[in-house]
């Protein structure tokens, strides 16, 4: 609901302006905005507000975190490129969201159970795991040739379970199986 009144509230103002009557505030809008669109940080943070890269879903009843790191479930998953062996081709994260449904990271050391995968796979999922360079390959594993992706979701030693959301959001992040395989019963519920 904040997100919602967020978008909502943002849509309100820029109609408002957009479509003032008064010359006085047409004026003033007319000169205000190329000279805020001028200015390096104004124009970043109006392209990242209008774009909701901003939004963030921490604390929501539909997102899960468990440990630190540099995002957390509610944060927008961070693109990173990774490397297919199988196919000998770089491929970005952010090219696993362009089919619809879940994408399952699970970074060396975590482990999905069989039940996490027959979950997933009801709400159209699909689970890779990412390897330090050098790694074993078998279908499904992509390796973090430059550890980007290890650092942009602050993966450990132990391994690390990331479920992005259809949205591009984090649902899910922490190293425990039992835990996503409830999350995701939650959600398909």
């Amino acid at each position: 609901m904040p997100v919602a009144r967020s978008v909502v509230n943002l849509t309100d103002r820029m109609t408002r302006a957009a479509t003032a009557q008064n010359p006085a505030a047409q004026h003033l809008r007319d000169w205000l905005i190329p000279v805020l669109t001028g200015i390096p940080f104004v124009k970043e943070a109006m392209a990242e507000r209008l774009a909701e890269l901003s939004i963030v879903y921490r604390g929501s009843a539909w997102v899960e975190n468990h440990g630190l790191g540099p995002v957390h479930a509610g944060d927008r998953a961070p693109d990173a490129v990774l490397y297919d062996r199988t196919a000998e081709a770089e491929l970005r994260i952010f090219d696993l969201l362009k089919t619809p449904g879940f994408v399952l990271l699970a970074f060396d050391g975590a482990e999905g159970s069989k039940a996490t995968s027959d979950i997933l796979k009801d709400l159209s999922g699909k689970s890779y795991r990412v390897t330090r360079p050098g790694a074993e390959t078998q279908p499904g594993t992509l390796e973090d040739r430059d550890c980007w992706a290890r650092t942009a979701y602050g993966a450990s030693e132990e391994g690390l379970l990331v479920l992005i959301r259809p949205d591009g959001y984090i649902g899910y992040r922490g190293a425990n199986a039992p835990a996503l395989t409830a999350y995701l019963a939650r959600l398909k519920g």
